[in-house]
């Protein structure tokens, strides 16, 4: 086995275009050693994005050491730098709670500590510590929008002073003095926290947040709290909205959570209002004019959840032209959390579309962050339980908030029931859907399965002749429409028609041994098992530069078609060449951008026109860097265009599997009696030849015992005078 160097970065993201729009789904690792993990943060910078979130390190064997890591990416995905940022003393947990953009592409950190106030930091575009000051504002919760950017380049956190149970604001200006500081907490009141703000139309400020008090003690009661203050810190007005308490039967108790302004004056806030216990919490919005006064209310999603048994509220909406994007949560704060993501109308609050699947627990997130310059809704989120990978997530859709189609991770051309592996993000819950055409605008379907609700399935394609097709796969999306993948050619081929390499002509490097350049040859042995396996071709070192093959090819035919058998880190081939024999030239058939692929082995098909001249070489190029770890290739064949093609050449070679109660025995048999010397064979479907036997001429038929092969997929044939005819047949 070889020796891997440790990778402490990795990143993976993938890119697909629906609606004309870039759906990216970005899964970024920060380093080793974590606990948990979650970006709570991101803003477009110049060129890309910068991320911030927290993440739980083990520390002299402790778990929950928190240090605040800040990612910055491309506008691809690819990280430029990240860096981590704790107290001076280690044995103090920091986390980073919420960021906003700052001048010169720099950014805002409000974070928290173990002590009762919070710090700020300021970073430069390249992540460096500008200043860092104190702050009486407290984030004491991960889900509330602590800060947000001003007019002037400064910014302003809202949150509570834990001393005074008191709500807090202050403004703080680029060059790091304090333009105005407030508390808030009225008489009789036992606690205020405010959680959002936003800049209204006037430049002053709203906020949002939970008004609590004892009345009559103990029993706690809850407003929904709004606020405005000026643009130099006055209070304007507060109005605290449905509260009520247990003992006077009243128990419609509220709490808020967002705010966004309205361009024309006014501003919409969520959150939830109890009705009844604990257990009966409703998402609640309301449309308020610039001093407080509501114009209408509306419990979202209502008459879809039985009362009493669920807990919903609306952590987040942005208001975006005449609609307000509302991210509805069912069951908060739960294991079975799940979100949706609905657009309501500024004017009635009525649901003009919804959709979900982007958050099934707590342990696995990606909750609504923003909308980009260019529309696109921001999701951002992380996973932070033990038994998980932990990944910092960003899911950027559409603008109309499509979730990512699936990605298609294999299928598997050489086998009559070939298994189908899919990615799609483990948040969405929805039955995919898998279609198979000739034509490449899928106007007509050979191909079809609905219902799909796993990532990995059984395909039985018999039916479909040997040839060229194209395949994609969705999931239902919105309105009973589909989120296709992006569409792949499907060669359908048999392992057994294939001609493969027979010598190794020249090599950029290799490994050696068992993994030497040689192991390329002949039928594939390691395929279809997947890892750091002898018997495959591998590069002297994993990643150093670019590396390639060339390969050569007994009994020159025309083709169209070739096959790469790869079974370790697949996806960094990204050129294909093929020499054409009259001018000595290499031509290319096949570019695609080295990306990572999965942990499954792949045989990259790759179609074209039938070629004017016969082929015997073959030059493969290899961008290994972009594929970390050795990218190991087991076998490459050839699909000869002069080979059998359809079924139809089939009819007159039928043979049938006779049950014996000692033995398995396939009879082979053919209508007219063979007229030359032929071969029988039989292969399984990774190409290992199981039986061999020369046949004369005269011959009707071939009694051929099976009784020690093991269960699978197997293909006899008979090569008759050059033209090999081939069945296949399943061994229980």
């Amino acid at each position: 086995m070889k020796s891997f160097i440790p990778a402490f970065f990795l990143f993976f993201y993938i890119n697909l275009i629906v609606s004309g729009q870039n759906i990216k789904d970005l899964s970024i690792f920060p380093c080793d050693g974590i606990r948990s993990t979650s970006l709570t943060g991101l803003v477009e910078v110049t060129g890309g994005y910068i991320a911030m979130g927290s993440i739980d390190t083990f520390y002299n064997g402790n778990f929950g050491m928190g240090r605040i890591w800040v990612v910055k990416l491309d506008l691809s995905g690819k990280p430029i730098w990240q860096k981590f940022y704790q107290d001076s003393d280690p044995n103090i947990v920091m986390w980073g709670r919420k960021l906003a953009k700052a001048d010169n592409d720099g950014v805002y950190i409000l974070a928290q500590k173990a002590s009762e106030t919070g710090v700020l930091f300021k970073l430069d575009k390249d992540g460096e510590v500008l200043w860092k000051k104190n702050t009486i504002v407290m984030p004491n919760s991960v889900d509330a929008n602590h800060i947000i950017s001003t007019q002037d380049e400064g910014c302003l956190l809202v949150g509570n002073v834990v001393s005074s149970d008191s709500g807090a604001y202050q403004k703080f200006n680029k060059d790091g003095t304090v333009g105005f500081s407030g508390k808030f907490k009225p008489a009789s009141v036992g606690k205020v926290n405010f959680y959002s703000a936003d800049i209204a139309a006037d430049g002053g400020y709203y906020l949002v947040g939970i008004q609590n008090e004892y009345n009559p003690y103990p029993v706690w009661r809850s407003h929904l709290l709004t606020a405005k203050i000026s643009y130099n810190g006055q209070m304007l007005w507060s109005k605290a909205f449905d509260g009520g308490d247990e003992t006077s039967g009243d128990k419609r108790r509220s709490e808020g959570y967002t705010i966004s302004s309205i361009p024309d004056g006014g501003f919409v806030v969520g959150g939830l209002i109890y009705k009844g216990s604990i257990l009966n919490g409703h998402a609640y919005l309301i449309r308020c004019q610039d001093d407080g006064e509501p114009l209408w209310s509306e419990l979202l999603f209502e008459n879809l959840f039985p009362s009493g048994t669920v807990r919903n509220a609306i952590p987040k909406l942005i208001v975006k032209d005449k609609q307000v994007i509302a991210e509805f949560v069912q069951d908060i704060w739960t294991t079975y959390e799940k979100n949706f993501i609905a657009s309501v109308s500024i004017g009635n609050g009525s649901v003009s579309w919804k959709q979900t699947g982007y958050k099934i627990s707590d342990q696995h997130t990606r909750s609504f962050h923003k909308i980009l310059k260019n529309g696109q809704l921001c999701f951002i989120g992380g996973e932070n339980y033990l038994n998980y990978p932990r990944k910092g997530l960003v899911l950027l859709t559409t603008s109309d908030g499509l979730w990512s189609p699936p990605s298609i991770k294999q299928l598997e051309s050489g086998v009559a029931d070939p298994e189908i592996i899919l990615s799609i993000a483990p948040h969405i819950l929805f039955p995919r859907t898998i279609q198979i055409s000739s034509n490449p605008d899928f106007n007509t379907l050979d191909f079809e399965k609905t219902g799909i609700n796993s990532d990995t399935t059984m395909l039985n394609l018999s039916p479909l002749k040997y040839g060229h097709y194209y395949f994609r796969a969705g999931i239902n999306g919105p309105d009973g429409n589909i989120l296709w993948s992006d569409t792949l050619d499907y060669i359908k081929y048999d392992t057994a028609k294939l001609r493969y390499a027979d010598k190794v002509i020249s090599f950029s490097s290799q490994y050696g041994g068992n993994w030497s350049a040689n192991q390329v040859l002949g039928a594939p042995n390691v395929y279809p098992k997947y890892g750091d396996l002898p018997g495959a071709w591998a590069s002297q070192s994993q990643d150093n530069q670019r590396e390639f093959l060339e390969l050569q090819f007994n009994n020159p035919e025309k083709i169209n078609g070739i096959v790469i058998f790869q079974n370790y880190n697949p996806g960094a081939i990204d050129s294909v060449l093929i020499k054409n024999p009259n001018n000595g030239k290499w031509e290319l058939v096949f570019y695609k951008k080295a990306e990572i692929q999965g942990e499954y082995a792949i045989a990259l098909s790759i179609s074209f026109p039938t070629t004017s001249f016969p082929v015997s070489e073959v030059r493969l190029a290899i961008n290994s860097p972009a594929v970390p770890g050795f990218n190991e290739i087991d076998a490459i064949g050839l699909l000869d265009a002069t080979g059998v093609s359809t079924d139809d050449q089939f009819l007159d070679f039928q043979f049938s599997i006779t049950p014996n109660p000692v033995a398995n025995n396939l009879l082979m048999k053919w209508d007219e009696p063979l007229n030359a010397i032929s071969e029988c064979s039989i292969i399984d479907a990774t190409g290992k030849l199981y039986y061999k036997k020369v046949l004369y001429p005269g011959t009707t038929y071939n009694l051929v015992p099976v009784e020690n092969y093991p269960p699978g997929l197997y293909f006899a044939s008979l090569n008759v005078k050059g033209i090999r005819i081939v069945r296949k047949f399943l061994k229980q």
